[in-house]
Parts: structure tokens; C-alpha cells; sequence
């Protein structure tokens, strides 16, 4: 009866084996699984706060342009939640510079933490009546 309890002892060792080395692989599968969906989720926070930013740059540059219809320069913006925004408003220049006469083209790149986002926006500002026309807003591929 020795020997027999000797080869069973035997055959059960590859089982467990093969068990343990399961439960590990399903284990490190999970946690893989969680990192990345929380990497994913953390990417994804920091694209709508970079987004964010550059909306409130184009808003505050258009605000700037009707409070001053000669406001052209750059700027920047930090906001408490870490993003920033760089803020470029060109005006009455040609197409290489800018859009042309009687037009303003505002850039905002909004950042935060390494996530970029970048819109563009043409208006049109009637200089007796003061009257903005926002022509054209595009996101810029980066």
C-alpha cells in the first residue's frame, strides 16, 4: 500500500500544478485587463480637460475681440485643474499670415498633462456695428 500512496502522491503533483499555473494566468490576465481600462479611462479625462481648455480659450479670445475690435497678440491661461491653454488671435492679414482683411482667426491649443488639443476659429467683426460672425470652427489634427 506504500508504493500505491507513493503514485498517486505522484500524479497529483501535475495537477496542481497545472491548477496553480491557471489561477495565475487568469489572475495576471485581470489585473492586465484593469490597467489598461484604467489607463484608458485617466486618457480620457485628461482629452476632455485638454478640450475643455481650448473651448474656454476660443471663448475668452471672442470676448476680447468684441470688448476691442483691434485685439490681436497671444496669451496664456492656467486653469486650477492643471490644463492650460496658448491662445493666438491674428487679424487684417493675408492668407499665409492669416485669413485675410476684416477677419480674425483665433488659435487655441489647449493642454493637460501631455494631451493636446488644438481648434481653430474664423470670425468676421463688422468695425462700425460691432457685429461678430463666427464663420468657421475646426478642430487641427496634431
Amino acid at each position: 500500500m506504500n508504493i500505491l500512496n507513493r503514485k498517486n502522491g505522484l500524479a497529483a503533483l501535475p495537477l496542481v500544478l497545472m491548477l496553480g499555473g491557471l489561477i495565475t494566468a487568469i489572475t495576471v490576465s485581470l489585473l492586465m485587463a484593469n490597467l489598461l481600462s484604467t489607463q484608458s479611462e485617466f486618457g480620457l479625462r485628461l482629452n476632455s480637460q485638454a478640450f475643455a481648455a481650448s473651448q474656454s480659450g476660443i471663448q475668452d479670445a471672442l470676448m476680447r475681440i468684441v470688448r476691442d475690435k483691434t485685439f490681436a497678440g497671444s496669451y496664456s491661461i492656467n486653469f486650477t485643474d492643471g490644463s492650460s491653454v496658448d491662445v493666438i488671435v491674428c487679424r487684417d492679414a493675408i492668407a499665409p499670415v492669416c485669413v485675410g482683411l476684416g477677419k480674425d482667426k483665433v488659435t487655441a491649443l489647449g493642454k493637460s498633462q501631455g494631451r493636446n488639443r488644438k481648434f481653430e476659429v474664423i470670425a468676421g467683426v463688422d468695425s462700425t456695428t460691432g457685429e461678430m460672425s463666427v464663420e468657421s470652427i475646426n478642430e487641427i489634427a496634431l
